[in-house]
């Protein structure tokens, strides 16, 4: 016998998609804010790091969940999401720290050699933890909803895209234009107000191209399931 699935309720999928869209742009605003506390707090380093591994990606694991335990049973997997933030942030930490850097921070001046290497390689780095953030939330969640194996694959496709574009667009074009603002110095640091447009921009487009293959998944198992009655 098949595991009960919740359906969606009445609620237009516009509404849903700007909910989706909205609770991802503010998880990933409130857990970039976390991080910046801690870290202005004399003795949060160490934890701080801790947080900047996976505390963007639970917020926006949570936010979703939210959402998504309506219509799917056993949604909490979902929160699971959170754990591969700590596998691979590292080397994106890492990488983005050592770009800055080793090119005197020519990484972020936007049309330089530099910013193009960086941009490149984020995108690689973006395409491959999309691919395993897609993947894992499909096979442990968006499966149970009632859609198809190679359905699965549009979400792993859109959440790879998603992240590369989000974060290319938001980590290196907006952040980049923003630097313009200020005098270059290796101790200046963008405002909370700037680094929440950096960190808003890279949830939205996440939240946009997820949301919108999130809605068609859902009609599409809708419209298969009208024709089985």
């Amino acid at each position: 016998m098949h595991e009960a699935q919740r359906t969606r309720q009445s609620a237009p999928d516009l509404m849903i998609w700007f909910l989706w869209v909205g609770l991802t742009v503010v998880g990933g605003v409130v857990g970039k804010s976390l991080i910046l506390f801690i870290l202005e707090m004399p003795s949060g380093t160490g934890i701080g790091l801790l947080f900047y591994l996976a505390s963007p990606l639970f917020f926006v694991s949570l936010g979703q969940w939210l959402l998504l335990r309506r219509f799917v049973a056993r949604a909490g997997f979902w929160l699971l999401t959170e754990m591969l933030g700590i596998f691979f942030m590292f080397p994106y930490f890492f990488f983005y720290t050592f770009t800055a850097e080793f090119s005197n921070w020519r990484s972020l001046m936007f049309g330089t050699p530099e910013f193009w290497y960086a941009t490149g390689v984020l995108m690689i780095l973006m395409l491959i933890f999309g691919s395993l953030v897609g993947w894992f939330q499909g096979m442990v969640v968006i499966k149970r909803y009632g859609v198809k194996r190679k359905q699965v694959l549009w979400w792993v496709s859109a959440n790879a895209i998603a992240w590369a574009a989000g974060h290319v667009l938001g980590s290196q074009v907006v952040e980049s234009l923003l630097w313009l603002l200020h005098p270059w110095n290796r101790s200046a640091s963008l405002s909370w107000f700037e680094t929440g447009v950096v960190e808003g921009t890279i949830w939205l487009v996440i939240g946009m191209v997820t949301g919108t293959v999130l809605i068609w998944l859902a009609d599409a198992h809708d419209s298969l399931s009208n024709q089985r009655l």
